[in-house]
């Protein structure tokens, strides 16, 4: 089964909230600490490395399609 951009991103978006409420949890940062180091962290940068080549794959199979036709 392969996942949809909007899946991924939905995937994203809940790990993200976990770490986010991870370090306000047990290491007693506030929501903005806490969102500051992770969205300057090198997770955030992996993950968001993952949505674009996600993207250029659905597109690339959507283009393919409408070729087809």
């Amino acid at each position: 089964m392969k996942l949809t951009v909007g899946q991924i991103e939905f995937m994203i978006e809940e790990l993200s909230s976990e770490i986010i409420q991870m370090l306000m949890e047990e290491w007693g940062c506030d929501m903005t600490q806490a969102m500051d180091i992770y969205y300057n962290s090198d997770t955030f940068d992996r993950l968001v490395i993952l949505l674009p080549a996600c993207t250029i794959r659905v597109q690339g199979m959507y283009t393919t399609s409408l070729k087809k036709r």
